[in-house]
This record gives C-alpha cells, structure tokens and sequence, in this order.
C-alpha cells in the first residue's frame, strides 16, 4: 500500500493527533527566504511556525512508525534523515514524505547499530556521520542508497572509580562539524581530585574526523546556586542507608550546547543569563533578560505532588527519610536553549499551562536578537534539521507514538 499523501491547504497548525491509517502532509508552497530579521532585546518581529509535512501513524507501514527519535537531519536536497533509537536504524524520506530507503540498521557487522542513535549530522565533505552510544558510524550517501565508510571512535573522557565507570563517552551530547577543524562537542568531564573525591570539570572539545582530539579546553563555571536536588535516604540490605538525589517540581536545570562555528553556550533556567565561550574558552558574550517564569497552575502543583508521592510509596519499605520539597510559585523563565545548524542560539521560554504555542528568542552568533520564533506547543525542536525558515521536530501523538513534522517559519 502506498501512503496517502495529503496537501494541507487552508488549515492551521495544529493536527489532530488520532492517526489509523499512514499520513503525510506536505504543503505545496514554495520555500521562502531565510529569516534575517533583527532588532534591539524586546522589539524582534515575531516569525509564526506552520506545519507542511507529516512523517508518521500510529499503525500502517513499518517505515512510518517511529520508537524514539533522537536525531534528525536533512541533505542539500531536503532529503529528511531521521534516526530512530528505539528501532536502532536510520531512514531517509523525500521533501515530499515519501519513504526512500535506509541508511542503516540493527546488527553486530560494520555499519550496523548495536545501541541506537544518538544523533546526526554531516560533515562538510557531505558524510553522514550516525552517532551511537559509543562510536561514530560514516555513510557515504547516493541518490537510492548509503555506503558504509569507516567507524570513528572518539576519545573517551572516561575515569574510572574502582571498577564503576562515572563517566561515559560523549558522543551522544549532540556533536555538530565545525567546518573543517572537525567534531565539536561540549560536555562533562569527571576525574579525581587528590584526596580522591570526584570533580566534574565542563570542556569544550574539538575532534578531527579521525577521532583524534584537537583542542581541549575547560569552561569556567558559574555558582550553581540552587541546582542541587533534594536527598533520600533508604536502607540497603547490604550496604546500609544510601542516599538518592530527587528532582524537585520544575527544577532549575543546567543547560550547555555548541554552535556549528565551535561556540558554546551555557544556562541556568532558574534565570534567562546566556553565557557564550569561544573555542579558547574566553567568555565573548553574555545575554540577559528580565523575564519571569510563568506561574504554577493548581494541577500543575498536583501532578508534581503526586509524582513525589508515588515515589515515596514506592520506596516505602526501606525508606529511612524522605524530604520535605518546597512547590514554587513560578517556573523558571528558560524551557530549554539549542543551536541551529546555521548557528543561531535558540532560548525558549517555558510555556503556562494555557499556552498552545511554545516560543523562543533568536539570536546570530554575536548575541544580536534576530527574531521571536513561535510554533505549536508538543514539538521538540533540539534533535537537529532546524536552518533557513525551516525546522525539523518531533510531535508525540496517541499511545505515546512519534512523527516527524516539518514546520516552515514566515512573518506573523
């Protein structure tokens, strides 16, 4: 059976999620021109996100059923590379939707995908490099089919505590190429410290397409203020009381991704103060605003209550004390912050319970405000394709299911 494909004339943006049959959507406007609009902080124009291409069902063909997508490309043909790690294989779609062929699979042999992907993205010679849990798998990408290439492993920012690994390999942190100087990634470092006690130190690390390390260099860190979470104690059989560490409602949340140029940008969400490093680690910029975190709505407040007490009750035999976790009034300002593949920095703002629209600060790479980006709420940006007027996202729809959407951008 063929997918039925359906043009999405005089409808707004937000489809209705109940799929039982394959659809694609794809829009039959021409691309406009990449927004290039910029303003002093608090005066951009606003660009207005409209979905024109749906990858995804609930039931139908396996080639429109997606797991857990954790990475997402497209080609200088606007082909759409989409990286499944549930299913552990990576597909390519036309601009139109339409299923094309796969790029690489589950398996144990060369090429093949033994834990899932991570991410995607290609180099500036046009390899499409697959990211998985502990390696690099390149593809040489044809009109109908990919080659295998080679297998790069990185470096391994790895110590290890007595026979416990407290680090893993950080390829799965969303590298991007960086034009001809390579792989770069921004990440966590732990080692010990001489008393032997574990320190985490952030880099800044640029990777040659060899895996070779290039330059390395340490971050300074800000005052982590309240980012700690709260403690549990509970007994263990053998080891006694033990403490685990539980996130509180709307936690302030740590927040450092790279640019395509080799920047990186750092964030706490408890306050919108944006600090970007160059590849020497020098502070270049920073970016502020005075903006507060929408308020907690009632059942907000109750769905956090009753996570925190599910997860007391589950731990209500061995539980040797449990902490009393304060609710704020408001949630912090700053939702999430990612680089496009054109380098633009995107902050989104957390969103109130009565928004149907996420929305986002633009900025080029020297901190100028470009533009305010809007696009409806449930779809997840951060997993790459996002350039020019376009970006690539992840919708979640019934039973917990996964589609592509593709949005296009234009003034409102």
């Amino acid at each position: 059976m063929r997918p039925n494909i359906q043009p999405l004339l005089g409808t707004r943006s937000r489809i209705p999620a109940a799929f039982t049959a394959v659809f694609l959507a794809a829009a039959l406007t021409a691309c406009g021109p990449e927004p290039t609009l910029q303003g002093e902080i608090g005066q951009e124009d606003t660009l207005r996100a409209e979905i024109d291409l749906v990858i995804g069902v609930i039931e139908g063909e396996q080639e429109y059923l997606f797991e857990n997508i954790a990475g997402l490309t497209r080609d200088a043909d606007g082909r759409i590379y989409v990286g499944d790690r549930g299913g552990r294989d990576v597909r390519v779609y036309g601009p139109d939707g339409r299923y094309l062929f796969q790029v690489t699979g589950p398996g144990e042999g060369p090429g093949e995908l033994r834990w899932g992907v991570c991410g995607l993205a290609f180099d500036p010679a046009g390899l499409l490099w697959v990211v998985e849990w502990d390696s690099y798998e390149v593809f040489a990408v044809a009109d109908a089919d990919a080659d295998y290439v080679r297998q790069v492993l990185p470096p391994h920012l790895v110590q290890r505590v007595g026979e416990m690994s407290v680090s893993r390999s950080t390829q799965c942190e969303k590298p991007m190429f960086t034009g001809p100087t390579g792989l770069t990634l921004a990440t966590d470092y732990f080692y010990l410290d001489e008393e032997g006690e574990i320190e985490v130190d952030r880099l800044l690390a640029s990777i040659a397409p060899d895996g070779e390390m290039r330059n390395r260099v340490t971050i300074p860190e800000r005052d982590l203020g309240d980012i700690s979470w709260s403690v549990m104690v509970w007994r263990h059989a053998t080891w006694g009381n033990r403490e685990t560490e539980i996130e509180p409602p709307f936690a302030n949340r740590n927040i450092r991704v790279h640019s395509p140029d080799g920047r990186s940008a750092h964030l706490y969400t408890r306050d919108y103060h944006v600090q970007v490093f160059g590849l020497d680690g020098e502070l270049q910029h920073e970016i502020r605003r005075d903006i507060a975190g929408p308020l907690i709505t009632e059942a907000e407040a109750r769905r956090e209550r009753e996570r925190l007490d599910g997860t007391r009750d589950r731990m209500q035999e061995v539980l040797v004390e449990f902490p009393w976790i304060e609710m704020p009034e408001r949630k912090p300002p700053v939702g999430d912050m990612w680089y496009d593949e054109d380098g633009r920095l995107w902050v989104r703002l957390a969103w109130a319970e009565a928004d149907d629209v996420l929305r986002a600060h633009v900025y080029d790479p020297d901190g100028e405000p470009l533009f305010t980006a809007e696009w409806p709420r449930g779809i997840d940006l951060t997993l790459g394709g996002v350039g020019g007027d376009v970006a690539l996202g992840v919708q979640r729809m019934e039973f917990d299911v996964q589609r592509v959407v593709r949005l296009r951008f234009s003034p409102r």
